[in-house]
C-alpha cells in the first residue's frame, strides 16, 4: 500500500510538471475513457463458412478463425500449421489424414467408408488427390476457419465432422504488391508473389499471386545419399481474382474466380 501511494503522488507530480510546462491545466489523474472511439472498435469477423454471412458472435458453430493478420502474426505457411494450433483437432501431418472432434475423415470406424470433412478453397471443395499431394500454401490467403461439428446442413453430407473453409484474399482498389523468397534446410525453397489493382476505378479489380515450394526432404538412400522419391515434393499454385462491383448496380458484388 505504501509503495502504490509513492507512486500515486510521483505520476501526480510528474503530470503537474508536465502540464504547467505546456501552459495547460494540471489533471492529476489519466482517463482511459477519453480514447479515441475508433481505435477501441474492434474490426468484425464474418463467418463464410456458414454462407449466412454472421458474424462470430451471431454464429451458432464452433469455429476458429485465422484471418490474415494472425497468419502472419503467428507465422503460418500451410494447414497443417493450422491444425496443430485448433483444439479438438489432430493430424499425423497430412491434412488428407485429419481427425475433428475424435471422427477420422476416412470415415467413423476409419476404413475409408467415405469422407466425413471437406477442405474448401473459394467455396470449391479440393479432392483427397489434391489434399496428398499439395502443400496447401497459406500463401496470400484472406481468412480460414475449421467448423467443428456436423456441417451437412450447409456443405453437403461430405461434413459430419466439421469442414475447413479457405478464403482467399479479395483484389483491392489500390495498387498493392508483396513477395517472399524462402530457403531452408534439405534445400527446401518457396518463391511467392501477389499483385492486386484496379482495372476501372471503384468498379473492376483483379489480384493474381504465385506461389511456388519444392524440397528434396528428409529422407536420404543410404546407398547413394540421394533423396527417395517419395520424400521429395515440388507443388506450384497460381490464383486469380476479379472483383466486379458496377455502379449502376449498387448492391451487386461478383467474383470471378
Amino acid at each position: 500500500m505504501y509503495r502504490q501511494t509513492i507512486s500515486s503522488i510521483a505520476f501526480i507530480l510528474a503530470a503537474g510538471l508536465y502540464a504547467q510546462a505546456q501552459n495547460a491545466p494540471i489533471s492529476t489523474s489519466a482517463n482511459f475513457d477519453e480514447a479515441d472511439e475508433e481505435q477501441r472498435t474492434l474490426d468484425e469477423i464474418v463467418v463464410g463458412g456458414t454462407k449466412l454471412g454472421l458474424s462470430v458472435q451471431e454464429a451458432d458453430v464452433s469455429v476458429e478463425i485465422f484471418d490474415e493478420a494472425r497468419i502472419n502474426r503467428e507465422a503460418l505457411f500451410d494447414i497443417d500449421d493450422i491444425l496443430v494450433r485448433t483444439p479438438n483437432v489432430s493430424t499425423s501431418g497430412s491434412t488428407s489424414v485429419l481427425t475433428i472432434r475424435g471422427i477420422s475423415r476416412d470415415g467413423v470406424s476409419s476404413a475409408g467408408q467415405g469422407v466425413t470433412s471437406n477442405i474448401y478453397i473459394d467455396g470449391a471443395p479440393i479432392a483427397t488427390t489434391g489434399l496428398t499431394f499439395s502443400l496447401e500454401s497459406l500463401w496470400d490467403i484472406g481468412q480460414v476457419e475449421v467448423l467443428r461439428g456436423p456441417q451437412s446442413t450447409v456443405q453437403g453430407r461430405n461434413a459430419l465432422a466439421g469442414a475447413i473453409s479457405i478464403t482467399t484474399a479479395d483484389p483491392t482498389y489500390d495498387w498493392q504488391f508483396k513477395a517472399r523468397a524462402k530457403y531452408a534446410e534439405f534445400d527446401t525453397q518457396q518463391y511467392s508473389a501477389a499483385i492486386s489493382g484496379p482495372i476501372i476505378e471503384d468498379q473492376l479489380a483483379f489480384r493474381v499471386s504465385i506461389d511456388y515450394q519444392s524440397t528434396d526432404g528428409f529422407v536420404d538412400n543410404i546407398v547413394t545419399g540421394e533423396g527417395l522419391d517419395q520424400d521429395f515434393s515440388d507443388a506450384l499454385s497460381i490464383r486469380s481474382k476479379l472483383l466486379f462491383e458496377p455502379r449502376f448496380l449498387p448492391n451487386l458484388r461478383t467474383e470471378l474466380i
